[in-house]
């Protein structure tokens, strides 16, 4: 049985080394923009007048720039404008939402579609193709 596994796995060998060969011709750059999103933009502009972003849109802002690499201490003071600002509350959701205790789980920004359904999606052409607005401004380029 083992004889029969080693010819099986032998088989392979060549196809494998094949593709592998193959893949080393093509190469995938990834280019990142760092504008922002629209929905993104919006929820920053509704925070910076003044005015009151619902839940779900500072649920939005949080996670999405929590998830772009951005310390909890540079993201609270955006929401300093907002009618209901409560430094300790904010504090505490945005330890929440980046897994720093509870459960430990580090939320993930919502997709494009759960934005749409909740008013907070404001694409724009650079938006096809996305799923979710982390996605915004990355381009894929293909060289073979």
């Amino acid at each position: 049985m083992a004889r029969s596994f080693c010819l099986r796995q032998e088989s392979f060998k060549k196809p494998l080394d094949t593709l592998a060969s193959l893949a080393k011709k093509f190469t995938v750059q990834i280019v990142e923009t760092t504008e922002q999103p629209p929905c993104i933009k919006h929820a920053l502009e509704i925070l910076s007048k003044g005015e009151n972003l619902p839940h779900s849109g500072r649920f939005m802002l949080a996670t999405y720039l929590l998830n772009k690499g951005q310390a909890i201490e540079e993201i609270a003071p955006l929401f300093k404008n907002a009618p209901d600002y409560n430094e300790k509350i904010t504090l505490y959701q945005l330890k929440h939402l980046a897994g720093n205790f509870g459960s430990g789980t580090k939320y993930a920004c919502p997709s494009c579609e759960k934005l749409k359904s909740e008013n907070l999606c404001f694409a724009i052409p650079e938006c096809a193709n996305i799923i979710n607005p982390l996605q915004f401004g990355r381009k894929k380029i293909s060289n073979a």
